[in-house]
């Protein structure tokens, strides 16, 4: 009773009185001294009572499963002269707890009887080693179960991913508590289907937290954040995890609401604090994110690596820098988000001294943030990828990728995705993307067959495999089967029918669009460009509208605008064009566009002008420079600029059979 109650010393003076005491006084006393956690005078009265009976022995073994390590508690249960359940289901359990998984089942079979709690503790080992099979086989077995069994059941066959037998199981289940609900609503959210998740929290007769918490993450999770901040206000009890997950659904939309959830919670903790900043840096308020977690009581190495993080995408890398250098402490991920923000910028170098100044604490994450820094090399990237003391996923995926994207090297990254041991949906894309990058459609195709998960990606690719490959009735019905479409999809479409020439389809198909990138928009002025006479005006005035519409033309689009208005003899409107690319859009200039410009030049006559051009380019004059200047000689405007060019471009190719197609035209010109 003394023990019980906390007073050891009277106890201890109760049993000092007793004259004769037996076992069972002095199981009483080392029972006190364990509740009271006094281990090592416990430890003492054990050592000096003179016949230990099971329950003493049973008490200190209880003690040594606690303390640990596993070697301890199985070498004084070997010391044990008497065993009973008791004895053999502690010991599964420490081993059990220690992670001992393999050795669960020897001991299990060692012993001379078992409880539902030894068949519950050994079909657990069975589940942490991925004996699926043999831990239903052991179940059926089992003479009785209890709650606690079937509620393990469900828990362990949602993390393996076998939902149907979550269904099966709770069908069968005899008897339920607000852990199997709760264990069921976490399964359907594991699945992912929210419908399911809120049927059977509506079925709850009693629900407690943990129900609440898991329908909001299940929204929360799946978008569905409208159905979460409604099912928020209507919770009649809240704890911090449901305060974090609507600070989180809450951030997703609008800055001013989640302050003011921020603001409302009863208490901050790192992971609230976490959110905050994160909102604040996803919608670029870095400095407001920065007051924050100043203000932050104890920062996190999750808040410090957001921080990293955001300044390196930002572009504000030295800062980024200072964070990281005021860090007392850091983890991989730290080094490793550091390591990318250097390698987002190009700066291998830096990238490559803070990978090599990890030492030993480089993990898989690292070693491919490494590897990516290395992207725009491929000779680079496999030798890199060969010191890696092992690959995963992400690492084959990213070197094949670059396989994939360039000419010439399908069958290397083909070869790449034959070695890999696992693949992902983003291994079979970059497959496709490979095999239609090369011109061979009929391989993407039978790669599309095979794939066992597709993503919207996935659809988008083939479609742009086919469209690349002008494989027209493939792709329409390809695209017409897609579960979905986005801008990308679409775009693939429209480049199709751009290159094959039907203007029409193009121009229904844009003019349907709802949504449209640089790259719609690009597509359709360059099929205008390209497709000449009435359509070039067209080009002109669709690339007026974009501008209008707030789209950020890039590049390539220029380079259509300024093909166009130059086909059109439209000197000044080319001149101009190629101006505001520079001052209005800060697109600089390569070969393709002073080659337009060239070519307007030429058309109006202007040679001499034409030249001075070619010869003041930052770049070294190609073969077509100065073949389109005398393409413009050979329309009439021949003089002695046209020896000048016709000798230059036979120079850097003089087996050029356009060139004296060119040559002889101009000469013609003249007679």
């Amino acid at each position: 009773m003394y023990g019980k109650c906390g007073s050891t010393e009277d106890a201890r003076r109760a049993f000092d009185r007793i004259h004769a005491p037996n076992a069972f006084s002095w199981s009483i006393l080392l029972s006190g001294y364990i509740h009271c956690g006094e281990i090592n005078e416990a430890k003492k009265i054990f050592d000096r009572m003179p016949d230990p009976d099971v329950v003493s022995w049973n008490s200190m073994l209880g003690v040594y499963a606690k303390q640990g390590p596993v070697e301890c508690v199985k070498g004084f249960f070997d010391r044990m002269p008497l065993r009973s359940l008791i004895s053999w289901n502690t010991v599964l359990s420490a081993i059990a707890d220690s992670g001992h998984f393999d050795k669960c089942r020897e001991c299990f079979d060692r012993m001379p009887q078992w409880s539902v709690l030894s068949f519950t503790v050994v079909l657990e080992a069975l589940y942490q080693t991925g004996n699926i099979d043999e831990a239903k086989r052991n179940f059926d077995l089992m003479p009785e179960r209890n709650i606690v069994s079937w509620n393990m059941l469900i828990v362990r066959n949602a993390e393996t991913g076998h939902f149907e037998t979550v269904e099966s199981i709770y069908a069968k289940i005899p008897a339920t508590n607000i852990v199997t609900w709760n264990s069921v609503l976490d399964a359907y959210k594991k699945q992912g289907d929210v419908f399911k998740v809120h049927k059977y929290f509506e079925a709850i007769p009693e629900k407690d937290v943990v129900s609440w918490n898991t329908l909001l993450s299940a929204f929360a999770m799946h978008g569905n954040y409208e159905s979460g901040k409604a099912l928020f206000l209507e919770m009649p009890i809240r704890s911090l995890v449901s305060w974090n997950i609507a600070l989180q659904m809450f951030s997703k939309e609008n800055l001013s609401t989640t302050h003011e959830v921020f603001m409302s919670m009863p208490k901050w903790d790192p992971v609230a604090w976490t959110l905050m900043i994160q909102a604040h840096t996803t919608n670029g308020d870095l400095d407001m994110a920065r007051e924050l977690f100043d203000e932050m009581p104890a920062k996190t190495m999750a808040a410090w690596t957001t921080m990293i993080t955001a300044h390196s995408q930002r572009g504000r890398v030295a800062d980024a820098r200072a964070l990281f250098d005021a860090m007392d402490e850091r983890d991989s991920v730290a080094w490793t988000a550091m390591i990318a923000g250097y390698a987002l910028h190009g700066d291998n170098g830096r990238a490559k001294e803070l990978f090599d100044a990890m030492g030993d604490g480089k993990t898989i994450v690292s070693w491919n943030a490494m590897l990516g820094s290395l992207s725009g090399d491929i000779a680079k990237m496999e030798r890199f990828m060969h010191k890696m003391p092992s690959w995963d996923v992400i690492s084959c995926n990213s070197v094949a990728a670059i396989h994939a994207q360039s000419k010439g090297s399908c069958d290397a990254a083909k070869f790449l995705f034959d070695s890999m041991l696992e693949r992902n949906v983003f291994s079979w894309n970059t497959l496709i993307l490979a095999f239609g990058s090369s011109e061979r459609a009929v391989e993407a195709n039978r790669a599309f067959e095979r794939i066992p998960h597709r993503d919207l990606i996935t659809w988008s690719s083939i479609v742009a495999a086919n469209a690349e490959n002008s494989q027209m009735d493939r792709a329409e019905e390809l695209f017409a089967s897609m579960p979905e479409w986005d801008v990308y999809s679409y775009n693939a479409m429209l480049s199709l029918y751009a290159q094959t020439g039907h203007i029409d389809q193009a121009k229904a198909l844009f003019d349907g669009l709802w949504i449209k990138d640089s790259i719609t928009w690009s597509t359709m002025v360059a099929a205008y460009a390209q497709d000449g006479g009435s359509h070039t005006n067209l080009a002109m005035e669709l690339f007026r509208l974009m501008v209008l519409d707030g789209v950020s033309p890039h590049g390539l689009c220029f380079v259509s605008l300024l093909a166009a208005s130059s086909h059109l003899g439209l000197k000044q409107e080319t001149r101009e064009s190629f101006a505001s690319m520079v001052s209005d859009f800060g697109v600089d200039p390569s070969p393709e566009h002073f080659l337009c410009v060239i070519d307007a030049l030429g058309r109006s006559g202007e040679l001499g002008r034409s030249r001075e051009l070619i010869e003041s380019m930052p770049f070294v004059p190609d073969e077509g420079a100065w073949s389109t200047l005398l393409g413009a000689c050979s329309r009439g405007h021949g003089s002695s600029v046209e020896e000048l060019a016709a000798h230059k471009t036979l120079e850097l190719d003089p087996r050029s059979s356009p060139t004296y197609v060119l040559l002889s035209s101009a000469l013609c010109c003249q007679v």
